[in-house]
This record gives C-alpha cells, structure tokens and sequence, in this order.
C-alpha cells in the first residue's frame, strides 16, 4: 500500500528571503567589518553597547535627562543625543534635533 507523501511546511517568500539576507549580512560583512565604529551586526551586541555607555557616564548625566536618542540608519549610528524633554517629536525632517523634535 502507498504512503501519502509528507509535504513540508508552507513557508512564505518575505521569510526565506528575510533570512538569506541576514545570512547574507552576519557572515560575509561581519568578518570584514569587525573594526568599524558605531556599526552593528547583531541586536544584541547593539544593545549591550549602548546600556554599557550610558552606564559608563552614569555620574555624568545631568538629573534633568529622560532619555538617550540613538539614530540608526540600517546598522550604522549614525546620531545620537540625550533628550531633556518627557516628549519627542519624530517628525522625519533634515533639521537635526533641538531637544523636542528629531
């Protein structure tokens, strides 16, 4: 008697191709980037980076600061700023960050 053949699981396009990029992205570019400043590869070293840096300055930091704004483009920082104000404005202008709008 025939067996009914077992299909694998669906799998959408966006997710295959999502992950051959960060193949693409972790192996190839990692190696040859190791030494670059305020670019990351990984969340999580990202991430760590940052709260390492803050903590870093802790003494530093004025009382009045609510926040540390980091601006990526892709994987590199490319700005960053603490923020005084409980709110800000992402208002995705050129003008660069007056302590309210970024």
């Amino acid at each position: 008697m025939l067996q009914p053949q077992q299909l694998p699981a669906m799998v959408s396009r966006r997710k295959i191709l999502s992950r051959s990029r960060d193949d693409l992205n972790i192996e190839s570019t990692y190696v040859l980037r190791e030494d670059e400043e305020d670019v990351w590869y990984q969340k999580e070293k990202l991430y760590k980076d940052h709260i390492h840096e803050v903590l870093e300055k802790w003494t530093q930091i004025d009382d009045e600061i609510w926040a540390k704004v980091i601006v990526l483009e892709r994987n590199r920082r490319v700005a960053k700023a603490y923020a005084r104000a409980p709110v800000l404005t992402i208002n995705g202008s050129d003008d660069g960050f007056d302590g309210f709008r970024i």
